[in-house]
């Protein structure tokens, strides 16, 4: 039911992301439209994802600014790059939903080829922005595998027109994406390329963010063992399946050490550490606060620290200047500290007293006893609109396009 609920608010949105399409193409909601008019309005809509035009407070762009990029008054190209590429996507996908023969479209076909547009556009947005991020980042490596010197990271951005690598040093800790055990701080690849800061397409209720490598790794070590906690020599046995270490590791066995049956925990702290270190191009580097990193999307970030999650142009060149030291021998960090997701805290609610205390105060009233039936009613109406919709424009299964992948695409909720 939840979920049939989430997937009716997802649905909500697009139409209204679509509404407003039409609205600023002088497009009336009833009837039909040109296929040609169609593909102006659907990159009216990508761009209105992307921009964040949904809650712009936060970001780096003024609602002037979305508004003129939305109307074309401003090249896309100028803050997303890929936008030709995306362009592309957006007119494949059209034809293979929605083909030129049919001439017009109401606004329910556009709205469904909206919804096609994002279930693949994450896995498109990772085989290609991603990979290509990624490749950069890895022909700029430093000492130690799978980071970047942070001076090198900002001279990209600064004298090679790396328009993405701008984050400031703040934002980038937040990430989990900044090594500082070493005298000259590093961006960690995996966990940027991760990050939320990579996120597209974003949406009130998801984001579209690159695909972690890590998974295929866990999920082929989760077949073999079929157990969440493994012997050292059942571990080294299926470990060995996978592809060659990218650096020395440390045994096994010294995983021992934090556990009191001789067991090591595959979903701990200190098995993803273990990955990294393996692995320090793909698995991303856990913090210690838990297994996953801290994903705030730029906006967020700044709402909540105050803080700018760009770096200013100042900031940037006072270490793209430094000179770096050729000396000395990379020593990846590790930490001794082991953490299960069976052990990880709750959310503590956050909400002030006197607000927990009023809605206590409903709760144990005759009144909670109406709110669950209204609730369980606009539910029930949900499921049955979500259901009628569905049967109405059912939702392709697999790839649309010959070059994607038939994997899913990752998403933060």
């Amino acid at each position: 039911m939840l979920a049939a609920l989430l997937e009716d608010l997802v649905h909500r949105e697009t139409m209204q992301r679509v509404g407003s399409a039409f609205n600023s193409h002088h497009v009336p909601l009833v009837g039909r439209v040109t296929v040609e008019r169609v593909t102006a309005m659907l990159e009216y809509v990508m761009m209105s994802y992307i921009l964040e035009v949904a809650s712009l407070d936060g970001t780096n762009l003024v609602a002037d600014d979305a508004k003129a990029y939305l109307e074309g008054r401003l090249p896309m190209e100028d803050v997303y790059p890929s936008w030709p590429k995306t362009q592309k996507f957006i007119r494949d996908i059209q034809e293979v939903v929605a083909p030129s023969q049919k001439g017009s479209l109401s606004f329910e076909d556009v709205t469904h080829i909206v919804e096609e547009i994002n279930e693949h556009y994450g896995r498109w947005h990772d085989e290609s922005d991603c990979a290509d991020m990624k490749s950069v980042l890895l022909n700029m490596e430093g000492k130690c595998p799978g980071r970047v010197d942070l001076s090198r990271f900002y001279s990209a951005s600064l004298y090679e027109d790396r328009w993405q690598f701008s984050e400031s040093v703040h934002y980038l800790r937040d990430l989990g994406a900044l090594d500082e055990s070493q005298p000259e701080s590093s961006v960690i690849v995996s966990n940027y390329v991760l990050g939320a800061s990579n996120c597209v397409g974003t949406s009130r209720f998801y984001a579209q963010c690159c695909v972690d490598p890590c998974d295929q790794l866990m999920a082929q070590l989760e077949k073999a063992l079929a157990a969440p906690r493994a012997a050292p020599s059942d571990l080294r046995a299926a470990l060995a399946a996978l592809p060659a270490p990218d650096s020395t590791v440390r045994p096994v066995e010294e995983l021992q050490k934090a556990s009191e049956d001789g067991l090591v925990a595959l979903h701990g702290r200190l098995f993803a550490q273990w990955l990294h270190h393996a692995y320090p191009r793909q698995c991303p580097m856990p913090s210690r606060a838990g297994m996953r990193l801290w994903q705030e999307l730029p906006r967020d970030f700044t709402l909540r620290t105050g803080q700018d999650y760009a770096a200013t142009h100042e900031e940037m060149k006072r270490y793209a200047d430094q000179k770096l030291s050729k000396e000395g021998v990379c020593r990846l960090p590790w930490i001794s500290e082991e953490l299960l997701v069976s052990e990880m805290p709750a959310t503590a609610s956050v909400g002030p007293p006197d607000v927990a205390h009023s809605l206590k105060a409903v709760l144990d009233s005759g009144v909670a006893k109406t709110l669950c039936l209204v609730g369980f009613a606009l539910l029930a109406a949900v499921v049955v609109g979500v259901a009628k919709r569905t049967l109405r424009t059912p939702a392709a299964r697999g790839p649309l396009l010959a070059t994607e992948s038939a994997q899913p695409a990752s998403c933060e909720a």
